[in-house]
Formats: C-alpha cells, structure tokens, sequence
C-alpha cells in the first residue's frame, strides 16, 4: 500500500508486529492486558466521528501509558467526521496527531488508506509489516 507525501509524515523505515486501530479503543485499553506487550510494533490509528479536543487527550493517554516506546513506526489512518466544538479546537486532526508524533524519532505516515472511509484497505492486525516513509510519501508492506 502507497500513500503520497503529506506535510506532516516523518520519514524513516520502521518494521514491527501491527497492533492498534480505532483511537478511542486504544486509549480505553491502555493498562489492560488487552494490550499485547513488547517493543517491536507498528501502531495503526484510525477513529470516526469523535471531537478534536478527545483526539487530543487520547494522543495523551497514549503517551502517558508508555506506548510510544513500544513502537518502530506509527500509520495514521483516516480520521473520518470529526467534530469540533462551538468554540473552535483552532487545529486541524492532522495538525493535532503530528505534534504529538513529530519528535518521536520514528517514522510516521499520515493519510495511510486505511478508516472508516474511502479508499479503505485492509491490514492484518497481528501481521508483520514494514513502513518506509520516504520524500515523495509511505510504503506499507507486508513482511
């Protein structure tokens, strides 16, 4: 799977077992043992129809429960129907999710087609993959 280049994306390659999927989920299984344990993972992020403000904090959660350090590469799939509120977040959902991945000295590739919208492909969660995000956008392929 290609995806073009996107301002936001951090390039490097990055190779790992796939975990992850709707955001909200995620931050709702932190500490559990839902969560598979190790440190040689891809982390794939999607959600729909939530707030900015909650993207936001869940980025947070993320970071606070120790994620970022279990992971070689992060895709970020679509953020489909996002909400703001009646005063404005003021950022847009990439905008959010690059701050608080860009200095994480891994590779990240954003718009990755993957969500609940369209083009939507599929991954295997559980399946190994490599990412290399390079000038000219990503590669994520099935190892």
């Amino acid at each position: 799977m290609t995806q073009a280049f996107n301002q936001h994306n951090v390039q490097g390659i990055g190779a790992g077992t796939l975990i992850g999927g709707n955001l909200t989920l995620m931050a709702h299984i932190m500490g559990t043992n839902s969560l598979p344990q190790g440190n040689n993972y891809l982390l794939f992020l999607e959600d729909v129809g939530e707030y900015l403000y909650n993207i936001d904090r869940m980025l947070h959660q993320l970071k606070r429960a120790g994620l970022w350090q279990q992971v070689k590469g992060i895709i970020v799939g679509g953020f489909t129907d996002m909400k703001d509120t009646t005063i404005p977040y003021g950022k847009s959902i990439n905008a959010i999710v690059s701050e608080h991945l860009h200095a994480l000295n891994i590779p990240v590739a954003f718009d990755m087609p993957i969500s609940h919208g369209e083009p939507n492909y599929p991954v295997k969660v559980g399946g190994y993959y490599q990412l290399h995000v390079h000038e000219a956008g990503a590669i994520l392929q099935e190892m």
